[in-house]
């Protein structure tokens, strides 16, 4: 297929360039190399063999993320059995925290792997591997951790630049900061947020201080700030192009120990191109920057363009070069006035580009954002100077007690003004459901803002009012609303098992986990399933009582009763009923009378299989997938043999759909 879009866009460039439209041609052949550039970075395929036999693969590990107790590596294998291979990227995830695997190290270990698709247990599931699959993770495995090998550090500069950030993560650790000073710090200078409490994260995310928790072109400017101040000795003696030429090399190793995301990797190469033009004497043009940055990043990971953080980088940059300035009341004229009022126009002229994506994609807009970040934009280059002097004294052998001090309450002042935005009366617009028209909409009515802004004319000011007025009639359109009836799964988990059902705008769920384990299986299907419940209007999930009954379904103990149509619940519609019975120990059996649609067996149930389903004779077995995988390939065999209708719920999803026939 992109062959065939490449020959058409070659095809219409000669075409143009015949015609001497060669505006158009340039066009279309510069579309024809993106082509040609997609289909030559594109991953390769898994072979099949990979995921039905097990091999011993060896690559070198591109990303760690740590969940005590689990580790989940990036690793990029070029070595099967022993012999090389096509590189590809693939993510392993590790059982135990032991032993720790760091970034750019070289292991071992043999794996089946399986593709990454997006297999989900019920509609609009979150997809927590959408990024990995963006960006090139073709595979994953679940490998041992008594089967891991740690060979050797990569050698290799780049490999040796991107481990230092491991020095810098023990120096913040080792530091008289506090521990939320630490875990703040190091997420600024290393970008790994794996030191930061779940309730900070939650903070800075409703009062939209996100991003300065991400690596981003504010990190990347201050950094380059305090570059030039330490080199500044350089330019007094004259030595300024040396100056020039080493702020741009520690920027780069800066961007490579972080791990060269879109937004750091932008903002490096615009501050490249700013720090040379300033060198040679040529004029500034930022949005040529901006294009440079985006050709060169494009050029080498065409997927980039589909990463959250490439579009609200590029869009927060392009929207504030647009209107930071614009939007200033006070004149260059009027430096001290300008300068200050210059935080909240930047603030605000990012949030115009980036707040609707934003809550496009998590459904979130923080409503005070403007004055936090203010505080937060004062404050931060005064928190990585002095953590920067900081971590450079401590690694020198001196410890300066009082700067640590002084960088734990400047930080304090942004988490406790965040903390405080984030208990106000409605501090976060949550539950919002934009469709595509609408940033589309946004879109349109921002370039017609930026035409009025710069040429003052009435009709500019007109299209933006009118634009807006349409963009709110579409947001205000757009409803979904959950169909009538019932829906029914069974997610695919290893611990337990679940039954979840949708009725209207209700979602509830039947467990075989303990009692204590319910406010944790809440938490994780509110995040899961939280697009599921946003399109259905569902506002909660909560657990089913052990005795219940409604107009479409009711639960005695173990047993889950559905009617497929109209009518009262009675024992004369049995013909319409379809009844789930959860098996766990042999006690749940005993007691059944009624004709069992489906008998799901899970964890727990050690009798004969072949029994169970001549005493019960329900119409299919679900061999649920938190059995143990021995004894959930016996029963299945076993049912096999014996010709009784069964299925596997341990890779495949289960759902029904019951709606009322009236």
């Amino acid at each position: 297929m992109g062959g065939f879009f490449m020959f058409l866009l070659t095809a219409g460039a000669f075409a143009a360039a015949v015609l001497r439209r060669y505006s158009i041609s340039i066009l279309l052949i510069a579309m024809a190399l993106g082509c040609l550039d997609s289909e030559l970075h594109a991953p390769p395929q898994l072979p099949t063999e990979f995921s039905q036999h097990s091999y011993c693969f060896s690559g070198v590990t591109t990303e760690v993320r740590r969940f005590e107790p689990t580790q989940t590596l990036i690793v990029k294998i070029d070595s099967c059995n022993g012999h090389a291979i096509r590189p590809f990227r693939v993510k392993v995830s590790v059982p135990s925290s032991v032993p720790t695997v760091d970034e750019r190290w070289r292991i071992h270990f043999p794996a089946k792997l399986d593709n990454i698709e997006y297999d989900p247990d019920l509609p609009d599931e979150i997809d927590y591997n959408s990024s990995l699959r963006r960006s090139g993770v073709i595979g994953q495995a679940l490998v041992s951790p008594d089967s891991l090998r740690i060979i050797q550090p990569e050698p290799g500069l780049l490999n040796t630049i991107r481990r230092q950030h491991e020095k810098i993560t023990l120096l913040i650790a080792a530091s008289a900061l506090t521990d939320k000073t630490q875990g703040f710090l190091n997420a600024a200078l290393t970008g790994d947020r794996s030191m930061l409490t779940a309730e900070t994260r939650e903070i800075f995310s409703i009062t939209g201080l996100s991003h300065i928790l991400a690596l981003s072109g504010l990190h990347v400017g201050i950094i380059a700030l305090i570059i030039s101040l330490v080199l500044l000795p350089l330019r007094l003696t004259g030595l300024n192009n040396l100056r020039t030429i080493l702020t741009i090399i520690l920027l780069w190793m800066f961007a490579i120990m972080t791990g060269l995301s879109p937004s750091v990797v932008r903002a490096v190469i615009m501050a490249s191109v700013l720090l040379i033009s300033a060198m040679l004497q040529r004029v500034r043009a930022p949005f040529n920057s901006l294009c440079l940055a985006a050709l060169l990043i494009l050029l080498f990971t065409p997927q980039a363009i589909y990463s959250i953080g490439f579009q609200l980088s590029f869009l927060a940059v392009i929207s504030i070069l647009l209107f930071a300035e614009k939007i200033n009341p006070f004149s260059r004229r009027n430096a001290i006035a300008y300068t200050f009022a210059a935080y909240p126009a930047v603030t605000l002229a990012a949030l115009l580009g980036t707040g609707i994506v934003s809550a496009y994609y998590f459904n979130i807009l923080p409503v005070y954002a403007l004055p936090v970040n203010f505080i937060s934009a004062l404050l931060l280059p005064l928190i990585l100077g002095g953590g920067i002097v900081l971590l450079s004294a401590n690694a020198a052998g001196l410890q300066w007690l009082w700067l640590a001090d002084c960088v734990d309450s400047l930080y304090s002042i942004i988490l406790s003004a965040s903390t405080f935005a984030s208990t106000l009366p409605g501090a976060v617009a949550d539950g919002i459901l934009l469709h595509p028209f609408t940033i589309a909409a946004w879109f349109v009515t921002l370039a017609a803002f930026a035409i009025w802004l710069y040429r003052r004319r009435p009709a500019g000011l007109a299209a933006t009012i009118m634009l807006s007025v349409f963009t709110v009639f579409i947001t205000a359109s757009f409803r979904c609303n959950a169909d009538p009836g019932a829906e029914l799964y069974i997610p695919r988990t290893g611990r337990h098992t679940s039954v979840i059902i949708r009725h209207d705008n209700t979602l509830v769920f039947a467990t075989t986990a303990r009692n204590h384990e319910t406010g944790d299986i809440i938490d994780s299907y509110t995040q899961k399933y939280r697009l599921f419940m946003l399109k259905r209007g569902i506002d909660s999930i909560r657990p089913l009582p052990a005795h219940c009954h409604s107009g479409l379904f009711s639960r005695h103990d173990n047993l889950l009763t559905f009617r497929t149509h109209s009518g009262r619940l009675t024992e004369s519609s049995a013909d319409s009923l379809l009844t789930i019975l959860m098996v766990y120990d042999k006690s749940h059996v005993s007691d059944c009378d009624r004709h069992i649609s489906y008998a799901l067996v899970c964890n727990g149930f050690r009798g004969d299989i072949r029994d169970l389903a001549a005493e019960i004779r329900p119409d299919t077995i679900l061999l649920s997938a938190d059995l143990n995988r021995r004894r959930h390939d016996r029963y299945r065999q076993e049912l096999t043999e014996a010709d009784i209708p069964h299925r596997s719920l341990r890779n495949t999803p289960f759902s029904i759909i019951l709606k009322p026939i009236h």
